[in-house]
Order: C-alpha cells, then structure tokens, then sequence
C-alpha cells in the first residue's frame, strides 16, 4: 500500500514538472507593440513641426525623443535664432516663433538689456521676436503636443528597424517597445533611425564646386579687427558679439605640444572640402 502511493505521488510530481515546463499563454506578458500612421523619431523643432501638421492633417503620429526633453537646440540653450529675413519665416515655424514671443510678453517684465561685466551694466542689444527663452519655448512646444494629442514617447532610444525590402515596417526601441507605421521620418540630428535602416549617408564638408555653392566649403577665418585696450577693459557690444580677440595665444604647452583640439598643417584653401565634423558646444542659459 506504501509502495503504491509513492509511486502515485512520483507520477504526479512527474505530471506537475511536465506541466510547468510547457509556456502558459495566459501568463506570459502581452507584446509592448504601438502604431501609427506616421512615426518621427526626433523631438527636435522639425520633429515637432511635422508632427503638429500631421496631427491637424487628422493622422495618427507619435513622436520618440532619446533624450529626456522635446525642441532640441531650441529648448536646449540656443536662444538667440539667426535669420536676418525674418519676413520670409511662415507657416507652423513662424506660428511657433509668434507664441513664445507672446507668452513671454505676459509672464514677464523685460528691463532694457545689459551684460554684467566686473560689476558694470553693458548695453545690449533689445531682444527680438526671434531671441527665446529656452524654458518658454519648451512649455510651447510641450502645450502643441497635448493640444494636438500626439503621444510623445522620451528616453527611448532605438535598437533596431524591420523592413520589407526597402520599406520601414516597425522599430524596437530600448524598452522593447516596438512601434510600426506607415511612414517613418528621421528628424533627429544624429541621423540613428537613417542608420538603423541602413539608408547611404554623407558626412563633412562639400566643396563649393560639388554643387555650385559659393559659400560652401572652408570659409576664410573670420576676423573683424583687432580691439584696443580699452574695449578689452569695457567692451562693446560688438566686440561681444563676433567674439574677436587680438591676444597672442600660444597654440602649444610648455613641452612644444600642441594643445588639445589644435591640428597642425593648414586650414585649407577656401572653398575646398573635407570630412571633418561640425564642433560641438555647449551654452548655458541660468533663467
């Protein structure tokens, strides 16, 4: 008798280990899997643009930043745009433009601009419609997307893209959260999304003959004048600006080597092209 319901409870052991070992259907976790019609992966300004006019087109879009925030450079520290036609900026950009110069006329006060400089108030230049503040233009950008209810999915870098011969399909993000679409647009700065599918790509600087550019290609060094003691004392306006010094600076330490990111050999001849990439920087709004 012994005997026998060991050998029942053998098999049902056995029975319970054949069972947990098959997958349960109803326990595994469901796919992480969204779609759209168009996905832009990018928040940068462009990004958001393209967004915004397929979200008024009636289009379902989702928009995937890497980073923790939306606007790219915008929202990020460049605050001062450059564009000296201004009357040729329109559709959402000049909307876009029009708004943060709005709400930053109602939230505050603007005193006439200066520069502390060694204790003094330096005349500066008034700012224009086009000189934004970073943190205005992100509360922009972030009420167009809940206005518009486009989905915005940060810190998520991709992975990999699926492909039907030369068509996106999906891509897995690092979350492993794939998102399919009919159309994918890669508005980022890297260029990852292009990467991932593989797509041919250029990098550098083309010559001002490739294409019949006249201002493409090495461009002579910009200098506008040497500045006087004085204006070094309590500069101007333009001095600030272009950033100029006159100063003999030593391009190698005290051991003759040069310093870190000086090349030897020339700048090359203007026009000329090469495969070098663009400095990056950093600048620093405390506002």
């Amino acid at each position: 008798m012994i005997r026998k319901r060991i050998q029942a409870a053998l098999l049902a052991l056995a029975g319970a280990i054949c069972l947990s070992a098959q997958p349960v259907a109803a326990a595994s976790k469901p796919a992480l899997r969204i779609d759209a019609d168009v996905v832009v992966y990018g928040g940068t300004p462009a990004g958001l643009a393209a967004a915004t006019a397929i979200a008024r087109g009636h289009r379902s879009v989702v928009v995937i930043e890497p980073t923790m925030s939306i606007g790219g450079m915008i929202t990020g520290g460049i605050a001062c745009t450059d564009t000296g036609t201004p009357q040729f900026v329109g559709g959402i950009a000049r909307e876009f433009f029009d708004e943060v110069a709005s709400v930053e006329r109602r939230s505050e006060y603007r005193e006439p601009a200066s520069i502390r400089f060694h204790g003094s108030n330096l005349a500066w230049t008034q700012p224009r419609v086009w000189d934004l503040e970073p943190k205005i233009a992100r509360q922009v950008f972030e009420a167009w997307m809940r206005k518009e209810k486009i989905e915005v999915i940060l810190k998520r870098q991709i992975l990999s893209v699926s492909k039907t011969g030369p068509h996106i399909r999906s891509i897995l993000l690092a979350n492993g959260l794939v998102v399919s679409g009919r159309i994918f647009i890669d508005a980022s700065y890297e260029g990852d999304l292009m990467a991932k599918a593989h797509v041919s790509s250029t990098f550098g600087r083309e010559s001002g003959q490739q294409y019949g550019e006249s201002l493409a290609g090495v461009r002579p060094p910009h200098f506008a004048r040497d500045y006087t003691e004085a204006e070094f004392a309590s500069p101007t306006q333009d001095y600030m600006h272009h950033g100029q010094f006159s100063a003999n600076l030593p391009a190698r330490d005290r051991q003759g080597r040069l310093l870190w990111g000086v090349e030897a050999g020339p700048l090359g001849a203007p026009g000329s092209g090469d495969d070098r990439l663009q400095a990056y920087c950093y600048r620093l709004i405390a506002t």
